[in-house]
């Protein structure tokens, strides 16, 4: 007989933060599928240790409960969802602060607003933890489970050569609840009960920090979207910016939501800069051949171009914006938006004259393409 497995792995809609800004703010292209839900092994018993379900037969009870002994306690993932929401929350009024005075914003009530969104956004992630469901089996167990008809999507036992697969994959979507998973555990015949009791207890580890890290980390996701989709639609998209004026609202959402992103999460600005000006190595666009003031329509971009073209124009806008900051002074943007609003620059040469004449920074040959 013949077990294939093809283990664990999160399939989330949302990107890791390190794969750049852009992707994290593209829209799922279909809705997710309705959550999975699994259900016990005719039988068996249930044992729950932190956030992990173990369901088991009577007669393993005592090594089931070594392996639950052996478990590390591991911080719990609300709390840390939480902990990130009430550190937004309690310096609200610095964050306020940066808003208004590097954006020239002055409609305090409208930047408090972005605020909250963002404490609320962030609180959303503690709903999304996926949930994991373990069962240690030997192979020739796992079959007649399979056969006797547990096990749902997961399992497939296949008549012609007598083997069960196994998929360990699940979905994780960013707006929407996870599957709940089947974590099988595979034992050996021969195993005494404290190796079962150790193998159980490795991958029950092993899968709760990965849940931990999933939501800390989607927790930072929403930061970042909830972040940048507030400054674009109360600062930027006000603006009106033309296709070729529309670097100047990208760098503004690119550098500001990684500073603030690194003042909330301690992290180094100059690092999260970075990670803000990445695209993925295969995203088919290079950022430095992209003219930024004559660039192309998204109508004119082959459709799978579409989204890897837009997160070239926000790496190159947000690389703009931070070497013209870091010359210029964070006061220049701010100087800079009280111009464009009062003087409505009709197209991207006269926005850069209009940056020359506000702030003596000729940006015209940095938005051009590089060599």
């Amino acid at each position: 007989m013949r077990t294939n497995s093809r283990g664990l792995s999160f399939a989330c809609a949302a990107v890791v933060l390190a794969a750049g800004l852009a992707p994290l703010l593209a829209a799922p292209t279909t809705a997710p599928a309705p959550p999975r839900k699994v259900t016990a092994p005719t039988g068996y018993s249930k044992a729950t240790t932190q956030s992990a379900t173990i369901w088991y037969e009577t007669p393993d009870e005592v090594w089931v409960g070594k392996a639950i002994a052996l478990v590390r306690p591991l911080p719990a993932a609300g709390k840390l969802v939480g902990d990130l929401a009430d550190r937004i929350a309690t310096n609200k009024a610095t964050l306020v602060t940066a808003l208004k005075n590097d954006l020239a914003w002055a409609d305090e009530k409208a930047v408090g607003a972005l605020v909250d969104d963002v404490v609320a956004q962030v609180r959303k992630a503690d709903t999304m933890q996926p949930k994991f469901f373990y069962v240690a089996a030997t192979a020739e167990k796992l079959k007649a489970m399979v056969k006797a008809g547990w096990g749902g999507a997961q399992f497939s036992y296949n008549r012609a050569d007598d083997s069960v697969s196994y998929n360990g994959n699940y979905q994780a979507p960013f707006e929407a609840p996870a599957d709940e998973t089947i974590v099988w555990v595979p034992l050996d015949a021969k195993d005494t009960d404290e190796q079962k009791a150790a193998r159980l207890a490795s991958k029950v580890m092993e899968q709760e920090v990965a849940r931990i890290n999933f939501v800390a980390n989607n927790a930072q996701q929403r930061l970042v979207r909830a972040l940048t989709a507030g400054i674009r639609e109360r600062v930027v998209t006000p603006l009106g910016l033309k296709l070729d004026q529309q670097w100047l609202g990208m760098g503004i959402e690119g550098y500001c939501t990684a500073k603030y992103f690194a003042g909330i999460v301690g992290a180094n600005f100059g690092q999260v800069l970075q990670q803000f000006a990445r695209v993925p190595e295969n995203s088919g666009v290079n950022p430095d051949r992209i003219d930024l003031l004559k660039p192309t329509p998204p109508d004119s971009l082959r459709d799978e171009l579409v989204q890897p073209y837009e997160a070239a124009m926000r790496a190159r806008s947000t690389e703009v914006m931070a070497a013209w900051l870091a010359n210029k002074g964070d006061d220049a943007l701010a100087r800079t938006l009280t111009a464009v609003r009062t003087k409505k620059p009709a197209d991207g040469a006269a926005l850069v004259a209009l940056i020359k004449d506000t702030t003596a920074a000729n940006l015209g040959p940095d938005l051009g393409p590089r060599p």
